[in-house]
């Protein structure tokens, strides 16, 4: 299939939707189906999230990895298809592999006692490492394919870790929305011997969250105003690129690119990935590639200003919630 579940427990041991087979074996049946110009894509998901069975509510699978193309205009969104609309299919190999990537991210009723936000941030470091035997088995298996990733929130914290803590020469891009992590992690994942680009986007809609973020997260640098959601990077880098979502000139930018963003939300933490423009950038990225290496992107003149924190709360709101599309209004990019 196109889209495969690969979980991690708490102890970083991997397995898949099929328990009683090795999780090599099914990477490696789906490897096999895979052409060498097609996309690689794991899917990371953030905080509050559980792939174990009876949570359905918190089940990233369920709730966010679909293979869909369902629009939901809720200010919190009760179903994402990520895979669906950065082009992968459940039936199809045609469009590529996406692996769907569970990791215990709540904080109760997920293999283990109640835990802080502090010692699920610390936990994310365990499934960085589970995600490096995954890449590394790829890497291994097809070292002609080049692996992506896509990841929010919290699930920035395991792909930056993994991208450190076992370094390919197959990494590609690396989209992170909202990460939920401090400059100095990034600075060190840039530092290891790979040639990934890591995309990031940030928004001023997200400053609420990034402030919970700073205040919970267990880092001697969490009050020091140094967490990605600020400014990003704070410098300009060949392979990382920070780009406000929720600024105006990016979304003129994006619309006349055929990415017109829906959302303009005030406050949201899901609107990365519930905007069907933001999907459609994000797919541009991983299947358009030459257009949107980092280098071309700067060369297009992408704008690359961050408006100053908090900021978003200050005007007043440009779109009512009730003005969002309905689920019949035609969306953008659906081919």
């Amino acid at each position: 299939m196109a889209v495969l579940r690969v979980n991690a427990t708490r102890a970083g041991e991997l397995s898949t939707a099929c328990p009683w087979a090795d999780w090599r074996l099914q990477v490696a049946r789906s490897l096999e189906r895979v052409a060498a110009e097609d996309p690689v894509c794991i899917l990371i998901h953030g905080y509050r999230f559980t792939w174990r069975q009876g949570q359905h509510h918190f089940d990233p699978h369920a709730r966010l990895f679909g293979a869909g193309r369902n629009f939901c205009g809720q200010h919190r969104p009760e179903k994402g298809d990520w895979a669906g609309w950065l082009g992968f299919s459940a039936d199809s190999e045609r469009d590529g592999l996406c692996i769907a990537f569970g990791w215990e991210a709540r904080s109760t009723q997920s293999g283990g006692q109640m835990r802080t936000f502090a010692r699920i941030y610390r936990d994310a470091a365990m499934a960085a490492e589970a995600l490096g035997e995954l890449t590394a088995y790829i890497a291994e298996r097809r070292p002609d394919l080049r692996i992506d990733m896509l990841a929010h929130s919290l699930g920035a914290r395991v792909a930056l870790g993994c991208l450190y803590r076992q370094p390919l020469d197959q990494y590609g891009r690396i989209i992170l929305m909202g990460a939920a992590e401090f400059v100095e992690e990034a600075e060190a994942a840039l530092a290891a011997p790979h040639q990934a680009e890591i995309y990031h986007l940030l928004s001023r809609a997200n400053d609420p969250f990034d402030g919970m973020f700073g205040f919970f997260a267990p880092s001697r640098l969490a009050f020091c105003n140094r967490s990605l959601g600020i400014k990003g990077l704070g410098r300009v880098h060949a392979r990382w690129l920070d780009l406000q979502l929720d600024l105006p000139a990016l979304g003129d930018w994006m619309e006349l690119r055929g990415h017109g963003l829906m959302r303009q939300d005030r406050i949201s933490h899901w609107h990365f990935y519930a905007d069907p423009g933001a999907m459609s950038f994000y797919r541009a990225i991983l299947r358009h590639r030459p257009p949107h290496a980092i280098r071309n992107l700067r060369a297009a003149r992408i704008p690359e200003e961050i408006e100053p924190r908090w900021s978003r709360l200050i005007g007043p709101p440009t779109q009512a919630a009730n003005d969002w599309p309905t689920s019949g209004t035609p969306l953008p990019n659906r081919s």
